[in-house]
Order: structure tokens, then sequence, then C-alpha cells
């Protein structure tokens, strides 16, 4: 049996609800959410496929390079790996 989820349940600092909605909402997005009367819900499954994705493409479309400074989320200070 699959495991649902609402956007309440995953929501967190790196993807806040509203994100989330905006996201779920988008016909464009392939955020694998869907509604059950007003709520939006997707399958465990299908979410942790989905952040896989995401990390894949985020890997090819911006790889790091070795000492090149990355801007932090923490006001900007910049990182060195």
């Amino acid at each position: 049996m699959k495991t649902l989820l609402t956007l309440k349940q995953i929501s967190c600092e790196a993807f806040p609800i509203s994100t989330l909605r905006k996201l779920a909402g988008d016909i464009n997005s392939d955020f694998p959410a869907f509604k059950i009367g007003k709520k939006w819900v997707v399958y465990q499954e299908d979410y942790y496929q989905w952040l896989d994705k995401q990390k894949e493409e985020n890997l090819v479309s911006s790889p790091l390079k070795e000492n090149q400074p990355q801007s932090a989320l923490n006001g900007g200070d910049v990182l060195y790996e």
C-alpha cells in the first residue's frame, strides 16, 4: 500500500509549504502532487523520486569546481570547498 503525505507533512526549511503549493498548482511543474478534496497530497515514493531527480538535475546543470566560491544561505558569505 502506498503512503500518502500532505504538503504540510513534507514541508521543511528547504521547501516551505508556500513553495510546495506553488509547485503543486503549476501545470508546467513535474512535482507529483494531486488534490484530494481541498488538500494537496503526494505519494511518499513519488516525492522521494522527485527529490532524487531534482538533486541529479542540479548536479548536472551546476557542477561544483574545486576552490570555486559558493554563496551561503546565511547572508551571502562566501564558502570554499
